[in-house]
């Protein structure tokens, strides 16, 4: 489980077992380290074996229809590090849809074990917001 906290020296990540937020016992982080500056507007982030993925982007301007490729983009960061492996990296995806504000992130992986990086968006005219999940299957 991810953790984001923030401190007087700045913002942290750290990552505990599932067990520690059951028993309630945060003695030992398996790793903190300082979050590494991402720019954009933090939409959500998830963890997969020793990367953390984070989201970052904001709605098209205006009416929202879609204009140019927008400005959503996933970070990958070596958590065993604490930096970036890859990005900000552009995604296009559901670049077509009317109203495409990113929303956050989840790792999904199949009953055959491929592993995947499911990007949730706000979609829709105001008033008739929906969501529209879609996965990318490469993940760093």
């Amino acid at each position: 489980m991810i953790v984001r906290y923030h401190t007087s020296a700045g913002k942290r990540i750290a990552v505990y077992p599932l067990s520690a937020f059951e028993t309630r016992s945060f003695g030992s982080p398996l790793v903190d380290f300082k979050q590494p500056t991402i720019s954009g507007t933090p939409q959500g982030y998830t963890l997969y074996g020793s990367y953390m993925y984070y989201l970052t982007g904001d709605a098209y301007p205006g009416d929202g229809t879609p204009t140019g490729d927008g400005n959503s983009y996933v970070t990958s960061v070596d958590i065993n590090t604490g930096t970036v492996k890859q990005g900000p990296v552009l995604t296009k995806a559901g670049s077509t849809l009317h109203y495409r504000e990113p929303e956050g992130l989840a790792i999904y992986r199949t009953d055959a074990g491929e592993a995947r990086l499911f990007i949730g968006f706000a979609t829709g005219v105001e008033g008739d917001r929906r969501s529209s999940i879609i996965y990318k299957n490469a993940l760093v």
